[in-house]
C-alpha cells in the first residue's frame, strides 16, 4: 500500500476562491430555488431589504433534520455521482453555500421538520479569522424569531435561506441601493424565465407559487406556447439509455405577435435582448431552463432564422454528457447528440424561414407593384420605384413635358438614398415597422376607394385587380364587385 500524507485545504481559501465562480444574483437565487422545488415546495417566497442589504429565500418544502442540514451545509455534500431522483434539480452538492457566498459573506439556512427548528451558518469574517471546516449553530432563539417574521412560521415544514453582507456591492457600486434594485430586477425577471414552466404548472409538472416581495412571479414563456407562433411535433432523442425530447418552435413575426399578444409578453420575448441574438436551442433540464439563444456552433445566428427557437428536454442522468457546469447555466451536447440537432436544425430552418418567404410573396405577387426588385447578375439586390404604375403615369401625364423631368428625378432619388441601413437595424432589433402595421391592417373601404379611382381614370377591372395594393387585397376586390352587381368575368 503506497504511503500518503493528508493535504487538508485552506477553508477560508479554498471557499473564498469558490466565491469567484462566475454567478450573478439571478443565477445564484436559481439554484437556491432548485433546492425549494426538489424538496417539493409549492410556495416560494423571495424577500430583498435594501437597508440594510439582505435577501430571504423561504418555502414550503420538506424542510430538513440534523443529517439534512449536515449534508446541505457541507461543501459538496451530494457530488455528481450521486444516484439522484429523476426530478431533482441539484448536480454537485455545492450550489446552495457557493451560490449563496457569490453574492454574500454571511449565509444563514433554518429549517422546519417535525416540529423542530434548526439552523445553520456559514459567515466569511468568522472563517476568515478561525479557517475551520465548521459552520456555525444558530440558536434555537435566533432560529425561532427568524420563523417568525417569514412564510415558514405559517408551515409545517421547510427552509428559510438568509443573505447578509453583500461585500462585492458594497464595495464596488457607487450607488448601492440603485445597484442592489438593479440587480434584483435582473434577477427576479431571470427566475420568471428559468422556472416558467414550473410557474405556469404546465403538464405533468406541480404548479409552484413564486413572490418576490409578495408579488406573484408570472411566467415568461419563451415560446408563447399556445398562444402564437407554431410548434413542430415532439422528436425523440435516444441516448445511454435516456431519451432526449427536441421541439422545435417557430415565433410569429413581430407585427403579428403585437396583435395578439400582451405588451408585457413581447417585449419579453426578446429576453432583454433581440431576436436574432436569442434564436437557438433552449436548453431543459428537468423542465428548468439551462441554457438558451445559441446554435452550439452548428450554425450561424440569420436575420432570416430570427424566430426559430428549439427546444430541448434533457434528463438529469445525462449530466455529464452535457457538461453541465457547477452554475447550472451553461451545458453543451455530446458529439452524437450535435449531428443528432444539426439534423434536426437543417430540416426545421425553413420552419422560419417560411415566415418570410411568405410575407415577401404577399408583397411581390402584384403583377403592377410600387417597388420593383431588380437582381442583377453578381447578385445584387436593388430596390427601385416603379415608374410605369399606373398612378406614377397619371401624375407624369398631368404636368408640362418641361416638368415631367421632376417626377423621374425625385423618383430616382428616392430610390437612391432609401434609408437600407436604417432598417435593417430597426427590423435586426425587433422594431415594430409601422408602415407593415398599416399594410397588415389595410381595410376595404380603403381598397374600395382606390378602385373607384382606377375607375375615373379609365382603368378597366381586370387591369384594376393587378395594381398594388389592390392585387393584394382581392377578397375586397371581390366584395367590391358584389356590392357593385357586378361579375368578375
Amino acid at each position: 500500500m503506497p504511503e500518503t500524507r493528508q493535504a487538508i485545504p485552506s477553508a477560508y481559501n479554498t471557499i473564498n476562491s469558490n466565491r469567484c465562480v462566475g454567478y450573478e444574483m439571478g443565477t445564484a437565487l436559481a439554484d437556491i430555488v432548485d433546492n425549494s422545488i426538489s424538496a417539493h415546495a409549492t410556495k416560494v417566497d423571495i424577500f430583498a431589504f435594501p437597508n440594510p442589504l439582505s435577501i430571504a429565500i423561504c418555502d414550503n418544502g420538506t424542510g430538513m433534520d440534523q443529517e439534512g442540514l449536515d449534508n446541505a451545509m457541507t461543501f459538496g455534500g451530494k457530488g455528481n455521482t450521486f444516484q439522484r431522483s429523476p426530478e431533482d434539480l441539484g448536480r454537485f452538492g455545492l450550489g446552495l453555500k457557493t451560490a449563496s457566498l457569490s453574492q454574500c459573506r454571511q449565509l444563514t439556512v433554518i429549517t422546519k421538520k417535525d416540529g423542530v427548528v434548526l439552523g445553520g451558518r456559514w459567515d466569511m469574517d468568522y472563517l476568515e479569522n478561525h479557517n475551520e471546516w465548521n459552520y456555525l449553530i444558530v440558536p434555537e432563539e435566533e432560529c425561532r424569531q427568524e420563523v417568525s417574521r417569514s412564510p415558514l412560521s405559517n408551515y409545517a415544514s421547510g427552509t428559510l435561506v438568509i443573505w447578509k453582507k453583500f461585500d462585492t456591492l458594497e464595495d464596488s457600486a457607487t450607488n448601492v441601493q440603485a445597484s442592489f434594485a438593479k440587480q434584483t430586477e435582473l434577477a427576479r425577471k431571470h427566475l420568471e424565465l428559468v422556472f416558467h414552466r414550473y410557474l405556469s404548472g404546465e403538464e405533468n409538472l406541480s404548479k409552484i407559487s413564486m413572490a418576490w416581495n409578495k408579488r406573484l412571479l408570472e411566467p415568461n414563456d419563451p415560446f408563447l406556447t399556445g398562444k402564437v407562433g407554431e410548434v413542430s411535433p415532439p422528436i425523440p432523442l435516444h441516448y445511454n439509455n435516456s431519451t432526449i425530447i427536441v421541439i422545435p418552435h417557430k415565433l410569429p413575426y413581430p407585427s403579428q405577435a403585437k396583435k395578439e399578444t400582451k405588451s408585457r409578453e413581447l417585449a419579453d420575448l426578446a429576453l432583454g435582448k433581440t431576436l436574432l441574438e436569442t434564436q437557438g436551442f433552449y436548453i431543459y433540464r428537468n423542465k428548468r431552463l439551462i441554457s438558451w439563444g445559441s446554435w452550439f456552433r452548428l450554425a450561424p445566428k440569420l436575420d432570416r432564422t430570427k424566430l426559430l427557437r428549439i427546444q430541448v428536454d434533457i434528463p438529469n442522468s445525462l449530466d455529464s454528457y452535457w457538461h453541465l457546469d457547477i452554475k447550472k447555466s451553461t451545458a453543451f451536447p455530446p458529439d452524437a447528440i450535435r449531428q443528432q440537432l444539426k439534423n434536426i436544425l437543417d430540416h426545421h430552418e425553413e420552419f422560419s424561414v417560411r415566415t418570410f418567404k411568405r410575407r415577401i410573396s404577399q408583397q411581390t405577387k402584384s403583377q403592377v407593384p410600387y417597388w420593383n426588385r431588380v437582381t442583377s447578375p453578381d447578385g445584387a439586390v436593388e430596390y427601385t420605384i416603379n415608374k410605369m404604375h399606373p398612378l406614377v403615369q397619371e401624375l407624369s401625364s398631368a404636368l408640362p413635358d418641361n416638368k415631367k423631368w421632376i417626377v423621374s428625378s425625385l423618383l430616382d432619388d428616392l430610390s437612391t438614398f432609401f434609408p437600407v441601413a436604417s432598417l435593417q437595424a430597426d427590423l435586426q432589433g425587433d422594431a415594430s415597422i409601422k408602415n407593415e402595421d398599416t399594410v397588415d391592417s389595410y381595410q376595404e373601404e380603403a381598397i374600395w376607394k382606390k378602385i373607384d379611382i382606377y375607375l375615373s381614370l379609365g382603368y378597366d377591372l381586370d387591369k384594376i385587380k393587378e395594381i398594388s395594393p389592390i392585387s393584394d387585397y382581392l377578397e375586397y376586390f371581390e366584395t367590391y364587385m358584389l356590392q357593385k352587381g357586378q361579375t368578375n368575368g
